[in-house]
């Protein structure tokens, strides 16, 4: 049974083929458009999609977001109906389908699903238990007038950052500040009985925590202090902090209770707020669960995965476990790189290439780094990434200003050997999706001061030689020219921009954000004339 997954109506347009209880293929629609964060909102937008995703006959076709179908239901339904005539449809709702993703993603039989963000389908959280036959159920939901995602986009706009989009750069902006209206926040706070949380109005009005404006308000009522209009001063740090602290206890004790509840000590999380690495990391530290796992596409980019898989539990085909968690590398096949560029121009291919590369990254250059499929998610795990050293102090300040053009407060994630992950830091796990922000040992700190945030944090992708040769191949060969097994990690992208998707992609940003190469399936396109 094949079975096509669709979601994103809002926000984070995706699409999903699962095939006989496989994970075959997944696909972002921004990567096609090349528009940040584009929802499946027009029949255009969806042939784009299903067309780079080499879409045929399919069985069924699985939609997440009950209200947003229902919004878009007048071209949706006939759209779908015109490409896949006779083919059944059903339709799911959002948390539902964040809490399949995450678990038909991992490679559990058993475990405790939690999904949290902003809203969906009048939910903003939900908990329950999930097994591999029947796929997960919602025993436990919070209502979406109480949520942890809106609270951080509040914090956000407080902040001056914009946009329910920038929870990530108010994240890294937290490492700045200190928690100094945790209580004001905990006040607003109720835990349910069955671990579900609340978030109470006080003496204020009672749409305080419903409305975005009003809580920006309120935070400012708090410290005194207005909402920031360019830069983030003093108060606008501490917030972002205190928001950090109480989203971690919230997240300890709902987590602990759903645990507590269904008896599973692993854990699949979802939606958004999992995005947060330091809270998955604190879930871990703390013994709230003995094992976690958060899928790459874990916020809404993921629902189409989810809806997908729930057609197959209810059609009595249970998804299969991915053997060590999903495989990320999910987009269709590029198309090879046969042409020449006019800035990129000098080839350097096989042995010599991967050499010329550690070379190249010791000195201090910056190369983008493009093979193999698309990555599934929002962050770059090696096939649509931007390297560098991290041992240059320099490096980070460099990245942001030059590259990247973003905010100065935020960090870069590392690529490093799995095997060496116990050695440089406070943890020896699995982070093959770069979910998880762990502290560097004190003792190494020095060695590689541009991987690491001011609160001596890092995002951690761990690479396996199995999942990623070339890039695994790359960091042994750094380490045994004494340099760390450790490189800058961050997306193939300019500012405001999707991740490349094709090569030609790749170039383009590469000359827009004056990259000294490309390596495009191992080899090496440096500036200067065609050799």
């Amino acid at each position: 049974m094949k079975i096509l997954g669709l979601g994103g109506l809002d926000h984070n347009g995706s699409a999903t083929l699962l095939d006989r209880g496989d994970i075959v293929s997944f696909l972002e629609l921004e990567r096609v458009t090349r528009r940040k964060n584009q929802p499946i909102d027009s029949a255009d937008a969806l042939h784009a999609l299903l067309d780079r995703l080499q879409v045929g006959v399919v069985d069924h076709v699985a939609i997440a977001d009950l209200a947003w179908y229902r919004h878009h239901a007048d071209w949706l339904a006939p759209c779908l109906d015109g490409r896949f005539p006779g083919v059944r449809r059903s339709v799911h709702s959002h948390h539902h389908a964040h809490l399949a993703c995450a678990f038909a993603a991992s490679p559990f039989e058993r475990a405790t699903t939690v999904s949290v963000d902003g809203k969906g389908d009048d939910w903003s959280a939900a908990s329950g238990l999930a097994a591999r036959a029947e796929g997960p159920n919602a025993s436990v939901v919070v209502p979406s007038a109480h949520s942890l995602g809106r609270l951080w986009w509040a914090a956000s706009e407080y902040a001056g950052l914009p946009g329910h989009h920038a929870a990530g750069k108010t994240m890294a902006l937290a490492a700045y500040g200190e928690p100094r209206y945790v209580d004001q926040l905990v006040r607003h706070v109720a835990m349910s009985v069955d671990g579900g949380f609340r978030f109470l109005p006080g003496a204020e009005n009672e749409g305080l925590f419903r409305q975005v404006p009003r809580m920006v308000e309120w935070m400012a009522g708090v410290t005194g202090v207005a909402p920031a209009e360019m830069t983030p001063g003093d108060a606008h740090r501490d917030m972002a902090a205190s928001v950090q602290r109480v989203t971690e206890e919230v997240m300890e004790r709902f987590v602990g209770e759903a645990v507590r509840r269904s008896g599973a000590r692993a854990l699949c999380l979802a939606g958004g707020v999992a995005l947060n690495g330091l809270m998955n990391q604190r879930l871990i530290e703390r013994g709230i669960v003995d094992d976690l796992f958060v899928p790459p596409c874990t916020d809404d980019r993921g629902l189409s995965l989810g809806a997908a898989a729930l057609a197959s539990w209810l059609a009595g085909a249970p998804v299969r476990s991915p053997e060590g968690g999903l495989s990320p590398y999910l987009g269709p096949e590029p198309a090879a790189w046969e042409g020449d560029d006019p800035v990129f121009g000098r080839r350097v291919a096989g042995d010599a290439a991967l050499d010329e590369i550690a070379t190249r990254l010791m000195r201090g250059e910056v190369l983008a780094w493009f093979e193999g499929r698309d990555e599934a998610g929002p962050r770059a795990l090696g096939h649509r990434s931007i390297l560098a050293s991290p041992v240059h102090p320099w490096m980070r300040d460099h990245l942001n200003e030059r590259v990247k053009r973003r905010e100065a407060f935020r960090p870069f994630g590392c690529s490093i050997l799995r095997g060496e992950v116990g050695a440089w830091f406070e943890c020896d796990a699995d982070s093959p999706y770069m979910l998880r922000i762990v502290r560097a040992r004190p003792d190494r700190r020095e060695w590689i001061p541009s991987a690491l945030h001011v609160d001596g944090t890092s995002r951690l992708h761990t690479v396996l030689a199995l999942a990623a040769p070339r890039l695994h191949g790359l960091l042994e060969l750094l380490a045994s020219r004494g340099h760390p097994p450790i490189l800058l990690n961050t997306s193939l992208n300019g500012r405001d921009q999707p991740i490349a998707h094709t090569a030609h992609d790749a170039f383009e940003i590469a000359r827009d954000s004056s990259l000294d190469g490309v390596v495009i399936e191992g080899v090496l396109h440096a500036r200067g004339t065609t050799s």
